[in-house]
């Protein structure tokens, strides 16, 4: 008699659970929809924002100049290249883990 009221309460308590999410979920997506609209005009807004400060930073960077006279010094075309080249080794198995 005791495990039969245990049951009953659990099963009450799991219908009250999906009763409430149900409701939950009904609200959610019906007012869903006036958010949508207020979602799409702060993302015009913040496109409008961010266009304006890609246009400056475009500006910014239009505005630089550099000096090519350092290219063309002569002490700057006096320096030598100390490069090193690596010689190609020979590579080892295919498969390191495949049997001998």
């Amino acid at each position: 008699m005791q495990q039969i009221s245990k049951n009953k309460t659990i099963l009450s308590v799991v219908i009250l659970v999906l009763i409430l999410g149900l409701i939950g979920y009904f609200y959610v997506s019906s007012s869903g929809n006036n958010s949508d609209i207020l979602l799409q005009v702060e993302e015009t807004q913040n496109d409008q924002i961010v266009g304006k400060d890609l246009l400056m930073a475009l500006n910014r960077l239009n505005a630089i100049t550099l000096d090519d006279s350092l290219l063309k010094d002569s002490v700057f075309n006096s320096l030598n290249d100390f490069s090193v080249t690596i010689v190609p080794q020979a590579v080892g198995r295919d498969n390191p883990f495949s049997p001998l």
